[in-house]
């Protein structure tokens, strides 16, 4: 039976590390274009359960990132170079900050 990794990791000498790319409109604020990190673990359920705890976290932080690296109009939405921002990130947080 085949077991298959948790989403952005790869096993390697029996420990489970993560692995993501660093979205394209965000690597000028990014040293790598890969994160990289050991999760510690042989465990696939812990490492699973710590994968997706730190996706999570990344998603956050992309989203933010994105959103004060774009420039804004009057009514806060993004405008870059008079086109709709690449990724939709600023939209994704324009729904999640705008009142009800």
């Amino acid at each position: 039976m085949v077991v298959q990794n948790p989403q952005h990791t790869y096993r390697k000498d029996g420990i489970y590390y993560y692995c993501r790319r660093v979205p394209k409109d965000l690597l000028i604020r990014y040293d790598e274009e890969r994160i990289v990190m050991s999760l510690r673990t042989k465990s696939i359920t812990a490492a699973r359960r710590s994968a997706a705890a730190i996706t999570s976290r990344l998603d956050g932080r992309f989203v933010v990132k994105a959103w004060q690296g774009c420039d804004h109009d009057d009514r806060g939405f993004c405008l870059r170079e008079n086109r709709l921002f690449q990724s939709n990130k600023c939209s994704l947080i324009k729904i999640i900050l705008m009142p009800f």
